[in-house]
């Protein structure tokens, strides 16, 4: 019981719970909520929780059959626990812009990826102009912003991560269309039922987020 208590604080500490104004509600997260407060929904943590299990050990059996995980995020907020989390772990990750067609144009983005890698490669090289090593550094940075933390995926990922529905909306339409499965965290005003693996959570806070990117994370790196 004081294992259930204690686990239950540390939902309600790092505010899980704290959903959107009521009038801001999707009715379809209404499973999810609790009830209201002070003219805000309430998250059901106990639903969280039996959510968040759920889609760690689908993780974790992911990396078990050594299959493609990536982590996307693109809020600002965000980006460097996204960074340092996904390199943590040893996954992909996107935290900077989604380019649409990421992955229903593979095959294009692809050849955008090759031309980044030749051009670290290019640039390592202290053959070329000054001036040159100048314009290929500008080319490279626009490159990296979008690319960086997948240039060495080779293949579509097996399941997507995402951190905030709303936000990559344009990705999460991507993976339905492709029939790639989806971890996301749904706030009180996101629609669960286009996620594979829904976890009802407060995708606002950075206490919140990194709480729950944090267990995923250790499930992951589970050995």
């Amino acid at each position: 019981m004081n294992n259930i208590k204690n686990k239950l604080e540390q939902y309600l500490k790092a505010s899980v719970h704290y959903g959107h104004k009521i009038n801001e509600w999707n009715p379809k997260m209404a499973p999810y909520i609790l009830g209201k407060k002070n003219g805000y929904h309430v998250i059901d943590i106990m639903q969280t929780s039996k959510s968040l299990f759920l889609a760690g050990e689908i993780l974790k059996n992911k990396i078990i059959n050594k299959e493609t995980i990536l982590l996307v995020c693109t809020n600002k907020v965000f980006s460097s626990l996204i960074e340092d989390q996904a390199k943590k772990a040893n996954i992909y990750y996107i935290n900077n812009h989604w380019l649409g067609g990421t992955l229903t144009n593979w095959k294009v983005v692809k050849k955008s990826i090759d031309q980044l890698n030749i051009l670290e490669n290019t640039i390592s090289n202290n053959k070329i102009s000054k001036k040159l090593n100048i314009k290929l550094k500008r080319k490279l940075y626009k490159l990296n912003y979008l690319f960086n933390g997948i240039k060495s995926m080779e293949n579509l990922p097996s399941i997507v991560i995402f951190m905030n529905q709303l936000n990559d909306s344009l990705g999460i339409k991507e993976c339905v269309k492709l029939g790639i499965p989806t971890v996301c965290l749904v706030d009180t005003n996101c629609n669960p039922d286009i996620i594979t693996y829904p976890i009802p959570a407060n995708d606002d806070s950075l206490n919140s987020v990194s709480f729950i990117l944090n267990y995923l994370i250790k499930k992951i790196c589970y050995k």
